[in-house]
């Protein structure tokens, strides 16, 4: 489980963990992210990115479904890509000045081309 404190508001959280356009801008080995559903349709982000270790990278594609609570959680399970499965959930605890943001469980990618790995994103 990942847990970490921010000194925000909840509404300040919950925009940077839905910006999904500029994601890449600080989420490391992330090298492109966006929103490709269109309005009033479930969301979708198709994100592209490396992983790997030492000098083996191998470049991943995925597009996952989010489903949103606002100010609350964001459930996402992958629908297409490199990846074979990817759900997980991000949730925002509390309601003041720190709240705390949680990846509740791990969550499994398993790669088509390699073994299985553990995304922490």
């Amino acid at each position: 489980m990942q847990k970490s404190w921010c000194r925000r508001m909840p509404k300040t959280a919950w925009s940077v963990l839905t910006d999904y356009d500029n994601l890449a801008r600080f989420v490391p080995e992330m090298k492109s992210s966006r929103v490709t559903s269109s309005p009033g349709q479930p969301k979708r982000v198709e994100q592209r990115g490396k992983s790997g270790m030492l000098s083996f990278f191998t470049p991943e594609y995925i597009v996952l479904q989010m489903e949103e609570t606002p100010y609350e959680r964001i459930k996402f399970n992958k629908v297409s890509g490199d990846v074979r499965s990817m759900r997980g959930e991000w949730q925002i605890v509390g309601d003041g000045n720190p709240v705390r943001v949680v990846l509740p469980c791990a969550h499994r990618a398993q790669c088509f081309r390699c073994r299985p790995c553990l995304v922490q994103r």
